[in-house]
């Protein structure tokens, strides 16, 4: 049965990323789609932006950088998909903007769990997961993810698991809220940026079947109306870091 995307604002996001699902790994250039980038890519600008904050709150990864350890994990990033590289100073290596907003969102998650955290085992699942960027970076990072699953609509997931088989990261994928199980882990939820642009209603839904069942987590809040109770846990709220122009999103822990 022929793919047929929802008529709403992203009904061009969808049918682009099923034209993706259907491309080799090698044809995929979907870093050059405006259609697709404009729903999770930032420009080279933003990139210095989140380079230039990665140098100045997480100086201990830099240094790994340029010592060359994560390589292999660059270079394997920024093979697919095509996407605009350019020369990071702060990095002392060829990288995307994409790539740096990941790694620092990676990094301040992946801080906040070890503070809650350190060594257990834990659970990870996030609402919404773009290409599996976060995904990957936490990986990286993090060598004590038991499982982690994303939760996002059927076509998308079928998207990111091709980038994240090629990827060589371990995914569950969740298509239906109503049937996520919580296991014997801490369940530490992540959204950024997907979870507050939901409506009420879906709000209400994931709240109860996920969000709810968290122990902790973290998210970018686009503050467009207001932050939703989506957790019973104190919510620490932060601006978000780069600040975005007469925009007013926040940093959230719980």
């Amino acid at each position: 049965m022929e793919y047929k995307p929802a008529n709403n604002s992203y009904s061009n996001y969808e049918n682009h990323i099923y034209l993706e699902t259907k491309k080799n790994i090698s044809e995929m250039n979907f870093m050059q789609n405006i259609d697709i980038m404009g729903v999770f890519g930032v420009d080279n600008n933003w990139g210095h932006e989140y380079s230039n904050l990665i140098q100045k709150e997480f100086p201990d990864f830099i240094t790994i950088v340029k010592k060359g350890l994560l390589d292999n994990k660059f270079n394997v990033f920024n093979s697919l998909g095509n996407p605009n590289l350019y020369y990071c100073s702060v990095f002392e290596r060829n990288i995307s903007a994409n790539c740096a907003r990941y790694i620092y969102h990676a990094l301040i998650i992946q801080t906040y769990i070890y503070k809650k955290y350190e060594d257990t085992s834990i659970d990870i699942v996030e609402i919404g997961g773009g290409y599996g960027g976060l995904a990957y970076w936490l990986n990286v990072l993090n060598k004590n993810i038991n499982k982690y699953s994303i939760c996002d609509l059927d076509v998308i997931t079928q998207f990111q698991k091709k980038c994240l088989d090629y990827y060589e990261v371990k995914c569950d994928f969740i298509t239906n809220p109503y049937s996520f199980l919580k296991s014997d882990k801490p369940l530490f939820c992540i959204s950024n940026y997907g979870f507050s642009e939901f409506n009420n209603y879906f709000q209400e839904i994931y709240t109860e079947y996920i969000t709810s069942k968290a122990d902790s987590g973290f998210m970018i809040w686009n503050n467009w109306t207001g932050v939703f109770p989506f957790t019973k846990n104190t919510m620490i709220k932060e601006k978000e870091r780069p600040e975005f122009p007469d925009i007013y999103n926040l940093f959230i822990y719980f």
